[in-house]
């Protein structure tokens, strides 16, 4: 009996080992696929529009960005490749002026796109259109000595993914390794399956996923926006790469609130023209005519937080001249807590 006791001891250490060991590994695990990476040096980018003057740039803190993405050139309706219209080359060449002028270290890019305008398909069918396109960009770069490309495409569906992934390709060859190329994402991945190309993220550098437009009475979210970040990293896109997006203005069923810059929503809380309403998901101001659904400080704060705790690559705005006091903007730069 005395023998069999000996030989029990090990038995139960090498349990409670395995068990030990097995603990560590999940923990391990679950730091490393959902845990902190609490060194990363996160981004947060802003959207720029060229809706400001070159005095009023300096009321927006640019200095705060890590990059600053001009919007938009657009693919000409008939030749299919990027231009920018004379009032957005003097914007940008304001922006950049105003940037050089004040020591803003912000990367600078530009966008090619948006919502308000549509790739044309046909004229990215060839592979002569594509190239063509990507060499527009590259020489758009050249001439103003931009940091790289943002490609808004809204939205390329699943039918178009070879077309999307090799338009990328070019661009990658035509912009080099020293610039930067970034795509805007849907939140709906399952409408816009163009994105769903693992090796589409080997070409990026970062994608900045647009976790906003829900709903005109649902903006952007908390629950929402988590749930579309996790997606887009399970279709294999590193959590390093990806930019959680954060609307600085709000939206409402009602036609005078549809679109409605948070500037405004701030002032009209301040007059008591509406109420201000939250949730543990969502913010809203609220009156007798309806909700208009927007992101508060402390919404983009618990946003923030959730971007550093499961170490996504950082946070970007739609857009800088939204947020004329900077109140958003402060909240985002939690992220670098």
């Amino acid at each position: 009996m005395q023998q069999l006791s000996h030989t029990k001891k090990p038995i139960a250490l090498s349990l409670v080992a395995v068990i030990a060991a097995g603990i560590v590994l999940a923990a391990v695990f679950c730091a490393l696929y959902f845990g902190k990476e609490k060194n990363l040096d996160r981004r947060l980018i802003g959207y720029y529009n060229g809706s400001s003057s070159y005095e009023e740039l300096s009321g927006y803190a640019l200095d705060s960005y890590t990059h600053i993405i001009f919007a938009f050139a657009y693919p000409d309706e008939v030749t299919g490749l990027p231009y920018l219209t004379d009032i957005k080359k003097t914007k940008l060449e304001e922006l950049l002026a105003y940037a050089d002028d004040n020591g803003i270290g912000a990367k600078i890019m530009l966008s090619v796109g948006g919502g308000e305008t549509h790739f044309v398909r046909e004229r990215l069918d060839g592979e002569d259109e594509r190239i063509a396109f990507a060499k527009k960009c590259a020489a758009l770069v050249d001439e103003y000595d931009l940091d790289g490309i943002d490609v808004d495409w809204e939205f390329p569906k699943l039918n178009e993914v070879n077309i999307f992934y090799d338009l990328l390709l070019k661009l990658r060859h035509e912009l080099g390794g020293d610039k930067l190329l970034s795509i805007a994402g849907t939140a709906n991945l399952l409408q816009a399956g163009g994105y769903r190309n693992r090796k589409m993220a080997k070409i990026l550098d970062f994608v900045n996923v647009m976790t906003y437009d829900f709903g005109d009475t649902n903006q952007a979210d908390y629950a929402n926006t988590k749930n579309v970040m996790f997606t887009w990293h399970l279709n294999g896109y590193e959590k390093s790469q990806l930019n959680l997006g954060v609307p600085f203005y709000g939206r409402s069923k009602n036609p005078d609130y549809m679109y409605l810059p948070y500037s405004k929503i701030k002032e009209m809380l301040q007059n008591n023209t509406v109420a201000l309403r939250e949730t543990s998901t969502q913010s809203y101001a609220k009156n007798g005519l309806g909700r208009i659904s927007f992101d508060t400080a402390a919404m983009i704060k618990k946003k923030m937080n959730f971007v550093k705790m499961y170490g996504y690559g950082g946070a970007f705005c739609w857009h800088i001249s939204c947020d004329a006091d900077n109140d958003l903007l402060n909240a985002m730069l939690s992220v670098h807590d």
